[in-house]
C-alpha cells in the first residue's frame, strides 16, 4: 500500500501540480479575470444614463410648454425607473472595485503551492490533499503489460475548491494516470 501511496503522490506532484499545469491554470484565471467585468459595459451604462437624463429633460420641457400630460408623465415614469436601475448598477460596480490581477495571481499561486506541499508532506497530509482535490474516487484497475503486473489508476479532480473564490473553474486534473508497478 505504501508503494501505491508514493506512486500516486509522485504522479500528482509531477503531472497535475507541475509548473506547466500551474501556468495553464494561471493563464485560464487571467482570461476569466479579463472578461469578468468589462469597463466597456460600465461606459455603455454611463452613456445610457446620460441619454435617459437628456430625455427626461426634454419630457419635462414639453410638460412645461403645455403638451399632453398623461402620455408624457407615463414616459417620464418609465425613464425614471430605468435611470434608477442604471444608477444603482453603476453605484454597485463602483463600490465593489475589481481586485488587481496581481493579487488574484498571488492567491492562485499560493493555493497551488499549498496543495503541492500537501502532496510532498507525509501520507496523512497527502490523503487530505486528495480529499480536497478529487471529485471522484481513484479507480484502480489491475493490468499486465510486457509480462509485468501492475495497477492503472485514474481519478478526476477540480482545483476550484482549493483556490477558493471561484476564480478557476472548469479545470480538472488529467485523467488516466498509468504507472506500472513491479509484480
Amino acid at each position: 500500500m505504501e508503494a501505491v501511496d508514493e506512486v500516486v503522490r509522485l504522479k500528482i506532484v509531477g503531472d497535475v501540480l507541475s509548473s506547466d499545469v500551474a501556468e495553464r491554470i494561471i493563464e485560464a484565471a487571467r482570461q476569466m479575470f479579463a472578461t469578468s467585468s468589462s469597463p466597456n459595459t460600465h461606459e455603455q451604462w454611463r452613456r445610457e444614463l446620460a441619454a435617459l437624463e437628456r430625455e427626461q429633460a426634454r419630457l419635462t420641457d414639453a410638460l412645461a410648454a403645455g403638451a399632453e400630460a398623461p402620455v408624457l408623465i407615463a414616459r417620464l415614469r418609465e425613464t425614471e425607473a430605468k435611470r434608477r436601475e442604471l444608477a444603482a448598477a453603476l453605484a454597485t460596480v463602483q463600490c465593489h472595485q475589481k481586485p488587481a490581477w496581481r493579487e488574484i495571481e498571488r492567491k492562485v499561486r499560493e493555493g497551488l503551492r499549498d496543495l503541492r506541499g500537501l502532496f510532498t508532506g507525509d501520507v496523512t497530509q497527502a490523503r487530505e490533499g486528495l480529499r480536497q482535490l478529487l471529485t471522484t474516487p481513484i479507480l484502480f484497475t489491475p493490468i499486465v503489460e510486457s509480462g509485468l503486473r501492475g495497477l492503472r489508476f485514474e481519478g478526476t479532480g477540480a482545483l476550484g475548491t482549493i483556490l477558493s473564490g471561484g476564480l478557476v473553474t472548469k479545470l480538472a486534473s488529467p485523467v488516466g494516470f498509468e504507472p506500472t508497478l513491479p509484480a
